[in-house]
């Protein structure tokens, strides 16, 4: 049966700031883990991490030599001619690439650069990634001193209110006698 369960946006806030304040665990969130988490699951980073991994992985494997090839066609000049004639042949040829001038070494260290490059990216990306996390926690610690400051203020006005009534009312008193 239906049942209304009426929603307290004062509760859900609460709910929510508190969640934004402490990480899944209940723990505290401290730069450091924060800092692990975004190297584990940032997608910027996990896509250079892909990027540099498979430039990597194609380096690690040496340029081959070119496969050999053969062929292999029927001889005779035109159609007309096979089927009247009983002059037909095969030919066949079979042929392989030398390599010259050590092309093959230039592939692979050219594919040693590239993941070098991918690698260097990684880093960068990577570090651009912790910088920006770093501003956004100076931020909330100056936002928090600052929050800080403001109800240390209040605190001091209320109590400089409170003795400013009692002076008041003492200055009342006296001036009654």
């Amino acid at each position: 049966s239906y049942q209304p369960q009426p929603l307290d946006p004062a509760e859900i806030l609460k709910h929510v700031e508190q969640t934004r304040r402490t990480a899944p665990g209940g723990e505290v969130l401290t730069l450091a883990r924060a800092s692990n988490l975004m190297r584990q699951h940032g997608p910027r980073i996990r896509n250079a991490r892909a990027a540099y991994v498979a430039a990597q992985e194609y380096a690690d494997v040496k340029t081959p030599l070119p496969n050999p090839s053969i062929a292999i066609a029927p001889t005779f000049t035109d159609f007309a001619e096979l089927l009247a004639s009983e002059k037909w042949g095969v030919e066949s040829a079979l042929g392989w690439t030398l390599v010259l001038g050590g092309k093959r070494r230039l592939r692979d260290d050219l594919n040693a650069i590239r993941a070098e490059g991918a690698y260097i990216h990684y880093g960068a990306v990577e570090r651009e990634e912790y910088l920006a996390l770093r501003r956004e926690f100076l931020g909330l610690a100056a936002a928090g001193r600052i929050v800080s400051a403001r109800r240390d203020l209040e605190a001091s006005v209320m109590s400089s209110l409170a003795i400013m009534k009692r002076l008041v009312e003492a200055a009342q008193a006296t001036a009654l006698d």
